[in-house]
């Protein structure tokens, strides 16, 4: 199984138990990511975006309660970081529109919800990051 495919699983479990287990005061700075994340993609730097962006899904996991799961997403998202990094500015918007889906579902307590967006996210990164990978090298050819 790919990266992005564990990737995409396991952050949909994050969002889940996000959303089971409910911590104001992650949820408080889940909300306080976001709202920078939105002025990042508004008028921010790629490397902002980036940045907010693993603070997101770092928080996101906090919000899990699962250490375990955490550290194995630590891992994966360290690996797949380089896309987030490469998307940046060009999906800016959708990230943080994404991002704002799963924080809804998670404070609304619909785990399910919470689950599939946070799937979807990873699997939309990820298909925008092989878009411009291959954009890149029909430049190339």
């Amino acid at each position: 199984m790919p990266s992005w495919s564990r990737s995409a699983l396991l952050e949909g479990l994050n969002a889940k138990l996000a959303a089971q287990r409910h911590d104001p005061e992650i949820v408080a700075q889940l909300q306080d990511t976001l709202a920078r994340g939105n002025a990042a993609a508004r008028n921010g730097t790629s490397e902002e975006l980036a940045h907010l962006n693993a603070e997101f899904h770092e928080r996101l996991g906090e919000a899990s309660r699962n250490s375990v799961l955490s550290e194995v997403m630590r891992g994966l998202r360290e690996r797949t970081s380089i896309a987030f990094a490469i998307n940046g500015r060009a999906r800016a918007r959708e990230d943080w529109d994404e991002h704002a889906g799963v924080l809804a579902a998670v404070i609304a307590g619909d785990a399910e919800l919470a689950a599939l967006l946070a799937n979807r996210h990873v699997q939309n990164a990820a298909a925008a990051f092989a878009k411009a990978q291959s954009a890149e090298g029909a430049l190339l050819q």
